[in-house]
């Protein structure tokens, strides 16, 4: 009986370890960046910024215009894209929860370096690249 309740215990705790260890407290943010005319801006510096700790992600745009930040701590995030010849475009607001992949489509304007963009309100953004459920759990359940 002793050691049936053992093992019990011992399965519960590499149940409890593994889903543990699949939790991460980190999303993503990927998507592409265009022109007014649809076409693809390749170069342009794309910077994520998380804006209650001010740390900050760069990265730049491949050859079709995509770009992707794979595991950012969660929480909300400001996106800034910059290219000289362009209207700089910071998007704020963007809230990144557990897993989540949030996919941006980013228009730059012709323009000059002290022109800018700044979109702060638009529709909610929605996780279409994976079909699965998750939610987040407070530290009181």
């Amino acid at each position: 009986m002793k050691a049936k309740r053992s093992s019990l215990f011992t399965l519960a705790a590499i149940l409890f370890a593994l889903t543990a260890h699949a939790q991460t407290g980190t999303g993503r943010i990927s998507g592409v960046v265009r022109d007014s005319s649809g076409s693809s801006i390749p170069g342009a510096t794309v910077t994520a910024l998380h804006e209650q700790t001010g740390i900050r992600h760069s990265t730049t745009t491949t050859a079709s215009g995509a770009f992707v930040f794979p595991s950012l701590p969660i929480g909300p995030y400001s996106v800034i894209c910059e290219l000289q010849g362009f209207k700089r475009v910071t998007r704020t607001g963007n809230m990144l929860d557990v897993a989540a992949d949030l996919n941006l489509t980013i228009t730059m304007e012709p323009g000059g370096v002290e022109e800018s963009v700044t979109v702060t309100a638009e529709t909610k953004l929605v996780q279409n690249t994976e079909s699965s459920l998750c939610m987040l759990v407070n530290e009181q359940t």
